[in-house]
């Protein structure tokens, strides 16, 4: 005899194939529309009964070749480039005389379930709402009609300085 534990002599690894795993992993990567990356996937399949590491996981992804899809950041949309007008004011918000310089912008106000749109004109020197318009929707209408309201309260010889944020509804004015 060669004096050898009776257990190391009868020892054999044994290599797991996780085939019930495998198959799982497959069904829900289809099902998710290749979306799950292997931490999400982990806890899916510890909801369906397999008790798995999460880097076991992602060795039996890596072995069927899987991986996530990933989408690309969506960084707003890209266009024509509307024409940037110079900042005359140059945070200069004081006027010395009426019809001199006007400031304007588009507010959102949630009113019960329905969201409201506010356009006001207000004058500089002495900060007065010149004209308004309120919408459902913000359209170039809604600022359309507040800059026409203030336009006809000036004389001919009046042209005012007009600052908005050069949003998307002024680019179109």
């Amino acid at each position: 005899m060669a004096k050898m534990p009776r257990s190391s002599f009868y020892y054999k690894e044994i290599k797991r194939t996780y085939h019930e795993v495998k198959e799982a992993i497959l069904s829900l990567y289809k099902k998710n529309r290749k979306r799950d990356s292997y931490r999400p996937m982990t806890f899916k399949l510890r909801q369906m009964g397999f008790n798995l590491n999460h880097k076991t996981v992602l060795k039996l992804m890596n072995e069927l070749g899987i991986h996530s899809i990933l989408r690309k950041k969506r960084h707003g949309k890209r266009g024509k480039t509307l024409h940037i007008a110079p900042n005359v004011l140059n945070r200069d918000f004081t006027a010395t005389a009426l019809n001199q310089k006007w400031v304007t912008d588009v507010t959102e106000f949630q009113v019960g379930q329905e969201k409201l749109y506010f356009s006001p004109l207000m004058d500089l020197a002495n900060r007065e709402i010149i004209a308004y318009n309120f919408a459902t929707h913000p359209k170039f209408s809604l600022v359309k009609k507040m800059l026409e309201q203030g336009l006809s309260r000036l004389k001919p010889t009046e042209c005012p300085i007009i600052h908005s944020d050069q949003g998307v509804l002024y680019g179109s004015v």
